[in-house]
């Protein structure tokens, strides 16, 4: 799953990257998925929308960062701790917009 988010990303196919991850916690939530997504899956996620020329991106990238940072302190998703690439891919996602200074 993280490689195709990934190639999604590379190809400006945010939607399509977040449906993937969306897909993921449906499976992982029905028992069919084992394993989540986890903290390379949000930063490939976060990669996607920093590296797109769409507007409207930084709010959609915040609003994953938050459900990570939830799963994450809820205890459900343990390892699913923000690193250096989530930040950078987050503030690049901001930058991209003129929002710099909020990020």
């Amino acid at each position: 799953y993280n490689s195709a988010i990934n190639a999604l990303g590379k190809f400006g196919m945010v939607s399509e990257a977040e449906d993937i991850v969306n897909h993921m916690h449906r499976l992982r939530d029905s028992g069919q998925l084992r394993d989540g997504p986890d903290h390379i899956t949000y930063s490939c996620l976060l990669y996607a929308l920093s590296r797109s020329d769409q507007s409207g991106l930084a709010e959609r990238a915040q609003g994953w960062y938050e459900k990570m940072v939830d799963l994450h302190v809820s205890g459900e998703y343990p390892d699913m701790k923000p690193d250096s690439p989530i930040f950078t891919n987050l503030i690049r996602t901001f930058a991209n917009e003129g929002l710099g200074l909020e990020a």
